[in-house]
């Protein structure tokens, strides 16, 4: 009976642990969907922030992103791949990016942490996953994002320990250039026109805030 009841307490004490490991060392805000598509996103980085250069058939745009733009974002894209995830939240530090995220590890909750940079290579934008943690608990970052299914979110792939963003891009816009300071993401992009086919490309995402870009060309 003593023995039955000390490990017991063993066990019980273990999970106490376990459990104060991987509970969320961050309070969220809870999950509003507010419709924000990938046109709209970079709709609502245009105004005072969007810098176009024009040189024959290539564009050159600079947007800028707040923190509170990109969640709202990031919050309805994990809406639509429905993947359980409570909240989520992004915070952008100067040149690093961490994601915050809550869901359940069974009935215990748990909230994922990764520490992001992002780099742009050959036209695509990612972000290397440079740290990864559930709760308090250090672990490989293959195992986190496998829990939290970040590949299921429309225009992201997961390739080893990287999240390529945008996906669905046009073939005709690639990503020159990236950077965070001031809490904005602040990204150049190059859009170059070659053929009929780039253009009705490039002409159909544009829809429906190509006419804000037409504005500031003109």
């Amino acid at each position: 009976m003593k023995k039955y009841v000390l490990i017991s307490s063993l066990l019980l004490c273990l999970l106490g642990v376990f459990t104060y490991l991987i509970s969320p060392v961050k309070e969220l805000e809870k999950t509003k969907y507010k419709g924000t598509t990938l046109q709209s996103l970079l709709k609502g980085a245009q105004g005072k922030d969007l810098v176009v250069h024009l040189s024959q058939s290539e564009f050159q745009i600079n947007y800028q992103f707040s923190e509170k733009l990109l969640n709202e974002f990031l919050k309805y894209q994990i809406q639509l791949a429905d993947q359980g995830i409570e909240e989520i939240e992004l915070e952008l530090k100067p040149n690093l990016i961490t994601l915050h995220i809550n869901k359940k590890l069974g009935f215990l909750k748990t909230q994922y942490i990764i520490e992001l940079k992002p780099k742009v290579s050959n036209g695509v934008l990612s972000l290397q996953v440079i740290d990864s943690k559930m709760g308090r608990l250090p672990l490989p970052s293959s195992l986190i994002l496998s829990r939290i299914n970040l590949g299921d979110i429309p225009s992201v792939e997961i390739v080893g320990d990287q999240i390529v963003l945008f996906k669905t891009l046009p073939k005709g816009i690639q990503f020159q250039d990236v950077e965070i300071s001031d809490k904005n993401l602040k990204v150049v992009m190059n859009i170059k026109i070659t053929s009929i086919t780039d253009l009705m490309e490039i002409g159909a995402f544009m829809i429906p805030y190509g006419i804000n870009l037409l504005e500031k060309l003109g």
